[in-house]
C-alpha cells in the first residue's frame, strides 16, 4: 500500500540518539502506511556516518545524504517536499516513539480538516511537557517510554486540545497545510528554533489550527544536533516571531495560566500512582509551613524508595489540597473542604488505595478529619509537633503570649478556651476526650523528644507514645564559622520570633543592653511577629526572612560569637537549634522542652531556668567570651 505519510529524521550529531531514535521507528508496526526519511545533513560525526551506512540498503528508509550542511530548517523542508501527496512527521533524531504512536498521530490529524499541525505529549517540550508543563524533565525512574505511552493512550483516549503552536521536536504536519502555508521560512530561521512557532503562527492567523494529541507521548532528549549553540539560537529565534506576531508571548502566558492541558497530565499522575508497587501514605498537615512542613517534606525523602506519599492541606477559601510529594512530581488535586461532608475526599483517597494515613496535623481541617483514617478503614500514626490535643492554643501561651505554666485545674484552661474559642466549638473537656479518644486508637503516637511524652502523660496515660526525634537529611557534620577580630560580641537568634518564642523577652534584654552600654548586639536572622524598639533604643536588629537554604550562608556572614534561644513555651523541636549546634559555637536558652532536652548534652551549652527574666539573660549574655578570642581563663559551659 502507498504510504500515506513520511516520517522525517534530519540527522547531525548524536550517534547513539540517532540510532535509539530509528530503531523505535521501526520497532513498533503501525497501521498507517508510511516511510522513513533520514536525511543526513553533512554530519561531522565519524560514528554516525558509519551507523547511517547500515541503512543503505535497509528498504525501510530513504537514506538522503546532503554533500554540504544546510542547517536543520532547510533539510526539514526538503524532507516535506520529497512526496507531495504525503501528510509528514517531523522527527527530531534524539527522540524514542512507541506502540502505535503513528496511527494515533494520523487519527488525531484526520479529525477535522482546517488542521494544520499536531503535537504529541513529551518529557521535554515545553507546554506539552509531562509531568511538569515548561519544564525538561526525566522520565518517570519505574517506566519506559513504551509504558509511559502507554498509559496515556489508556487514559486520555481521543484527547485534544488546541495549541497556540506545535512543537517540533515530533511535529505531525499535514499536505493540506503544508499547501496553504508553504513550509518553514528558511530565511529567517535557517538555523534552527522558531520555525515551527512562525509556521504555527502563521497557520493560526489563516484559520488553521495546532491540535494536542493527548494520547501520545514521545520521549525527547533536546539539544543534542545544536549543543551549546542552542541558547544563542533560541534569542535570534524570538526576536524574530516578536516581531512577526506581538501576541505570540500573550498567547503562551495565557495557555500556561489555563493549562487546559492539566486533566490529561493529572490523568496520567493518578494513574501512575495507583500503578504503582510501592505503598502509599497520606501525610495530614496544616498549611503554616515552618518546621512541621520541613519534616513532613524530609520524611517523604527518606521514605521515597519505600512509599509513594501524599500529603493533604486545608487552604484558604474552604478547600483543601492532596499532593504527590516524590521529587519531579506535579499532580495536585484541589476539592471542597466541607465542614459536615467528608465524602468528596474519602471517594478520592479510597480510590487510591491508601495503605496508611499519618497526621501531622489537623489545624484548619473540620473535626471529621480525626476520623477519616477509620471511615476509610486504615491505620494511622500521629506525630506531635505541639500541644493541640491538650491545648487548642497549641504552646499553652495565654492572652499575652506568655507560656501559661500549665495549669493544673481545667477551668483555668476552659476561661482561655472561652477568651480564644476554637472553630471546632467543644470545651476544654470534650475537647481533650475526643483528641485522647484519637490519640489511643493509633498504632503510634511519635513525639519528637522526651519532654514531649513526659508532658502528655500528665494528662492521659496508656497512650502508644514512643520517642523518635526528627529525621535530618541534612550533612550532619560540624560547621566552624570564620574568625573575625571585634570587641562587641554578636548574638544571633534564627528563625521567626513571636512572643511565644520568647520575642518579649529577647526585646526587653535588648532594651536593657543598650541602657547599661554593654558591647553585645543581638541579632535576629528572619522576622518578628509584632513592632519592638530597634537599634538604637534597643541592640537589637533584624535580618528579615529568608529561604531555609540560605541560613547557613547568613550565619556565616554574621560570625557570631554566640546563640540564644529564647522560647518561653515547651516546644516539640528545633531545626534552627540544630543548625546552632552544628556551629559548635556557645548556646544560651532557657532550659524548657525540646530546646533544654536537646542541649544537655552539647557541650557549649549554658541553660537558664525557664523563669529567667530579661536581666537574667542580659548578665549571662554579658559574660559570654568572644567566639574568637581565647578562652584559655573561660568557665566551662553550665547549666543554671
Amino acid at each position: 500500500m502507498e504510504p500515506v505519510v513520511d516520517i522525517i529524521v534530519p540527522v547531525y550529531r548524536g550517534a547513539e540518539e540517532t540510532r535509539v531514535c530509528i530503531e523505535s521507528v521501526f520497532r513498533w508496526p503501525q497501521r498507517t502506511p508510511h516511510q522513513v526519511i533520514v536525511i543526513d545533513d553533512a554530519s561531522p560525526e565519524a560514528e554516525l556516518r558509519q551507523y547511517l551506512d547500515t541503512l543503505v540498503n535497509d528498504p525501510r528508509v530513504e537514506l538522503i545524504r546532503q554533500p554540504e550542511n544546510r542547517g536543520f530548517v532547510a533539510t526539514a523542508n526538503r524532507g516535506m517536499w520529497l512526496h507531495r501527496e504525503r501528510d509528514v512527521v517531523l522527527l527530531n533524531s534524539d527522540t524514542e516513539v512507541a506502540n502505535d504512536w503513528l496511527d494515533r498521530l494520523h487519527a488525531c490529524a484526520a479529525t477535522d480538516y482546517r488542521i494544520a499541525t499536531v503535537t504529541p505529549f513529551s518529557n521535554n517540550a515545553s507546554i506539552c511537557s509531562y509531568p511538569r508543563i515548561g519544564e525538561e524533565n526525566a522520565l518517570p525512574p519505574e517506566l519506559d517510554t513504551a509504558a509511559l505511552d502507554d498509559l496515556f493512550r489508556r487514559h486520555n483516549a481521543g484527547g485534544i486540545v488546541d495549541l497556540p503552536t506545535g512543537v517540533g521536536f515530533c511535529l505531525y504536519m499535514t499536505r493540506a497545510g503544508l499547501e496553504g502555508l508553504g513550509g518553514f521560512d528558511e530565511h529567517s530561521f535557517g538555523a534552527g528554533y522558531g520555525e515551527e512557532v512562525d509556521y504555527c503562527m502563521r497557520g493560526r492567523i489563516a484559520g488553521w489550527r495546532n491540535l494536542l494529541c493527548a494520547d501520545v507521548f514521545v520521549r525527547h532528549q533536546g539539544g543534542v544536533s545544536f549543543k551549546e549553540a542552542g541558547a544563542a539560537r533560541r534569542e535570534t529565534a524570538q526576536h524574530f516571531i516578536d516581531a512577526r506576531f506581538p501576541d505570540y508571548r500573550q498567547l503562551v502566558a495565557d495557555f500556561y495560566q489555563r493549562d487546559p492541558l492539566r486533566p490529561f497530565r493529572r490523568a496520567v499522575d493518578l494513574a501512575r500512582l495507583c500503578g504503582s508497587d510501592l505503598p502509599r501514605l497520606v501525610f495530614i498537615s496544616h498549611d503554616w509551613g515552618g518546621g512541621v512542613e520541613r519534616h513532613v517534606r524530609q520524611l517523604a525523602e527518606a521514605l521515597s524508595t519505600r512509599a509513594e506519599v501524599l500529603s493533604l492541606q486545608p487552604q484558604r477559601g474552604g478547600t483543601a489540597v492532596l499532593r504527590w510529594l516524590r521529587v519531579g512530581e506535579e499532580l495536585v488535586i484541589y476539592q471542597p473542604l466541607l465542614a459536615d461532608d467528608p465524602s468528596p475526599w474519602v471517594e478520592l483517597l479510597a480510590a487510591l488505595g491508601l495503605s496508611r494515613v499519618h497526621y501531622h496535623h489537623v489545624q484548619g481541617f473540620p473535626a471529621w478529619i480525626l476520623g477519616l483514617a477509620d471511615t476509610l478503614g486504615l491505620p494511622y500514626d500521629v506525630t506531635l509537633h505541639d500541644y493541640l490535643p491538650v491545648c487548642p492554643q497549641l504552646h499553652f501561651v495565654d492572652a499575652s503570649g506568655a507560656y501559661c505554666g500549665e495549669p493544673a485545674e481545667p477551668s483555668v484552661c476552659q476561661r482561655c478556651l472561652a477568651e480564644r474559642p476554637h472553630e471546632w466549638a467543644l470545651d476544654i473537656g470534650a475537647w481533650r476526650m475526643r483528641f485522647f479518644d484519637w490519640l489511643a486508637s493509633a498504632e503510634r503516637v511519635i513525639a519528637p523528644c522526651n519532654d514531649v511524652s513526659t508532658r502528655i502523660n500528665r494528662y492521659r496515660t496508656g497512650l502508644p507514645l514512643v520517642t523518635w526525634p526528627h529525621p535530618e537529611v541534612e550533612n550532619p557534620g560540624h560547621y566552624p564559622l570564620a574568625r573575625r577580630s571585634l570587641a562587641r560580641r554578636k548574638i544571633l537568634l534564627l528563625g521567626s520570633l513571636s512572643d511565644a518564642k520568647g520575642l518579649g523577652l529577647v526585646s526587653a534584654a535588648a532594651i536593657e543592653v543598650a541602657r547599661q552600654g554593654l558591647l553585645l548586639d543581638l541579632r535576629v536572622i528572619g522576622s518578628i511577629r509584632r513592632r519592638v524598639p530597634l537599634w538604637p533604643e534597643a541592640n537589637l536588629s533584624v535580618q528579615g526572612e529568608y529561604a531555609e537554604a540560605d541560613l547557613l550562608t547568613l550565619i556565616e556572614r554574621e560570625r557570631p560569637d554566640a546563640f540564644l534561644f529564647a522560647s518561653v513555651i515547651p516546644e516539640t523541636f528545633s531545626y534552627t537549634l540544630s543548625l546552632a549546634m552544628r556551629t559548635g559555637l556557645p548556646i544560651v536558652a532557657l532550659d524548657i522542652g525540646a530546646i533544654g532536652e536537646r542541649l544537655r548534652d552539647y557541650p557549649e551549652a549554658i541553660l537558664l531556668p525557664p523563669t529567667s527574666d530579661a536581666n537574667a539573660i542580659v548578665e549571662r549574655l554579658d559574660r559570654l567570651p568572644s567566639a574568637y578570642a581565647p578562652r584559655s581563663t573561660e568557665e566551662p559551659a553550665t547549666s543554671m
